[in-house]
């Protein structure tokens, strides 16, 4: 990498959708947006928190410091490292 060059990371749990810019001076920028559970609820059906990770990205992406290259993009994509490990919510990082 160099001098400037960034990694760009997201992570689309269950709970937060996150990015964040990484150089090879360490963490440049980083930006979440929790996923909104009604009160009372116990959580979202896979389907909704993937839809509100596809909402939510526009405004992480336009905050982010367009002065940094980015060369490479690293999404979570599964929520175990193992095969056949799949939850819905991760199909929004790896798209």
């Amino acid at each position: 990498m160099k001098a400037g060059d960034c990694v760009l990371g997201i992570d689309t749990s269950c709970y937060t959708t996150s990015t964040a810019l990484v150089s090879a001076r360490g963490l440049e920028w980083e930006a979440r947006t929790p996923l909104s559970v009604k009160p009372g609820a116990k959580g979202l059906r896979q389907s909704e928190a993937l839809f509100q990770h596809v909402r939510n990205f526009p405004a992480l992406i336009r905050n982010m410091p367009y002065k940094l290259a980015i060369t490479a993009v690293a999404a979570s994509v599964r929520p175990r490292p193992q095969e056949g490990s799949y939850m819905p919510v991760f199909v929004a990082g790896s798209s």
